[in-house]
């Protein structure tokens, strides 16, 4: 979006730009700044969309170079023929000029209040407080709505000039006592202090894992909160998971579980999706505890060619610690199975719980 566009729909607060751009033709340019989510209006719909504002020629200045992701929400559909462009997602048969390019188009805009996209024949007025459309008495009015954004981290407050730990610190940095250094108090406080450490300009606890992380001001708590509950990578878990994730990612403050509840009880996905029904839930099958050398496997295994007149080899294995125990026989019967629970698992590991076998003749004699 041109300087020019951008003055005339008031565009005042703008982000820094982040990077430099570059077009089809190799040139490049620093953008002006950055402005997101800006209402584009397309017919009856609102779509957020994000512009650099740059420098633009004077026959350039009154066109927008929209991106893949603002044509792919519209079904942008482009008849190169005629130079034209129309959204299948929103009006079929209206068209639009348009310059299609290998990654973008640029399309001319008419700007009142809000960015519109549209011929303007039944639309008059646009208020963007309410986000209505008011047409002529003898048209229909059009419906306006607007397409989910993904969410985004609060904004960042300014820095706190007396954040929670300032006394700490400067007890640390400089041997300043606080206010009040007396009595109760100046025996809490220099109990609590051992349990800092003070490396400018952060400060750290030693934490009760004896993991040391650092102290954040109340400032940085929400960007956290939102970064460990809310983003895309988060997945909107329960206080206590979230305080996990925030502990494990070397961030604390005191009250840490309080702000946590109340962001969680705040956040807007979470608040629509409620709690999981019991059609959702994973099925919960119950699981045997079962000790070492409890219950084990037994099988015999050959016949192999002879070795000293031995054929087959009997084999137990323990389910919980894979321990294996073999003997080598010449047949594979019931008395083989009687010999290696005599002579090796009885007074080795004790009396099993439970032995599985396949159910051969060799394992259901009467003898067993």
């Amino acid at each position: 979006m041109s300087k020019i566009i951008a003055r005339k729909l008031g565009i005042v607060e703008m982000e820094p730009p982040g990077k430099m751009l570059k077009f089809a033709d190799a040139s490049s340019t620093t953008p002006y700044g950055f402005v997101r989510d800006l209402e584009m209006q397309v017919g009856g719909c609102l779509v957020p969309t994000d512009f650099h504002i740059i420098e633009m020629q004077d026959e350039a200045s009154m066109s927008l170079v929209l991106g893949t992701p603002f044509l792919t929400t519209v079904g942008a559909m482009f008849d190169f023929r005629k130079g034209q462009v129309s959204f299948s997602e929103i009006k079929k048969k209206v068209f639009y000029p348009g310059v299609p390019t290998e990654t973008s188009c640029c399309t001319t805009i008419y700007s009142e209040e809000r960015a519109i996209l549209d011929p303007g024949d039944d639309i008059k007025r646009c208020f963007k407080d309410s986000g209505s459309v008011l047409a002529p008495k003898d048209h229909h009015t059009w419906d306006v709505f607007k397409l989910e954004t993904r969410p985004r981290a609060p904004p960042r407050p300014a820095p706190s000039e007396s954040p929670w730990y300032r006394h700490i610190a400067n007890y640390l940095a400089a041997e300043l006592p606080p206010p009040q250094f007396f009595g109760y108090k100046k025996k809490k406080f220099l109990r609590d202090v051992k349990r800092y450490f003070w490396d400018e300009p952060c400060l750290y606890k030693h934490c009760s894992d004896g993991i040391l992380r650092r102290c954040i001001p109340e400032e940085e708590v929400p960007g956290v909160l939102f970064a460990c509950h809310g983003s895309d990578y988060a997945g909107h878990f329960a206080t206590n998971k979230t305080i996990a994730k925030i502990l494990q990612a070397g961030f604390w403050w005191p009250t840490m579980f309080k702000d946590a509840h109340t962001f969680i009880s705040k956040c807007d996905a979470c608040q629509r999706q409620g709690n999981i029904s019991k059609r959702n839930e994973m099925p919960q099958n119950f699981i045997q505890e079962v000790e070492v050398f409890d219950v084990w496997g037994i099988d015999f295994m050959g016949p192999f060619p002879s070795s000293y007149g031995n054929k087959y080899i009997l084999v137990a294995v323990d389910y919980v610690s894979k321990w294996v125990e073999a003997i080598a026989s010449p047949t594979n019967d019931s008395k083989v199975v009687i010999k290696l629970f005599k002579s090796i698992i009885f007074p080795r590991f004790g009396i099993p719980r439970v032995v599985i076998s396949d159910g051969g003749s060799h394992f259901i004699k009467q003898g067993l």
